[in-house]
């Protein structure tokens, strides 16, 4: 678009036509090609088209990264144990992910305490399940708020977990409200 100068000649009236002829081309580039936003960014349509779409990355300068063509500024990482009944934890933004693995080598008998404590910036804000099995046997782990961890309703055994081994494998996921572990 060509600039209009207040006071302007009236012999500009053909600038003037051809910045509206412009503005009103349906073939019209509507793309940004740079945007800086100091302050709050909405995105305004009715309940159908009201989004904010990211081509290319999203960076912010917080810890919340994660989606589609985003990366991750951080992740943490800690590992818990009981007897080959381990576990790797690993938190992104709010999520954590705990996946389960070792080879048994102590009893973990049902409805039992686990030597877990999961540590602070990893807990879930509620009681929360987490899937494990040992060769054939398959339970459920209860994770608590205060980091304890019980073993509910299946024995896991060091051989012979119903005809299977002593391999133990799972996995749970869950938000966290704690503050980034140090």
């Amino acid at each position: 678009m060509k600039h209009i100068f207040k006071g302007m000649a009236n012999d500009s009236i053909d600038t003037i036509n051809n910045n509206f002829d412009e503005l009103a081309d349906p073939n019209r580039d509507m793309n940004f090609k740079n945007a800086t936003v100091n302050g709050y960014l909405h995105a305004n349509g009715d309940s159908t088209t009201q989004k904010l779409d990211v081509f290319g990355g999203l960076y912010t300068h917080d810890d919340i990264h994660s989606l589609g063509g985003m990366t991750t500024k951080k992740s943490y990482e800690a590992d818990v144990y009981d007897y080959g009944l381990n576990a790797h934890l690993t938190r992104v933004g709010t999520t954590v992910t705990i996946r389960i693995y070792g080879d048994i080598i102590g009893e973990h008998g049902a409805f039992s305490k686990i030597n877990w404590n999961i540590p602070l910036g990893f807990r879930p804000p509620v009681e929360t399940d987490a899937l494990v099995s040992v060769g054939y046997t398959k339970g459920l782990i209860k994770i608590y708020p205060d980091g304890s961890t019980w073993n509910i309703d299946q024995a896991f055994h060091t051989s012979n977990n119903n005809g299977g081994d002593n391999v133990s494998y799972g996995f749970g996921s869950w938000s966290t409200l704690d503050d980034l572990p140090s």
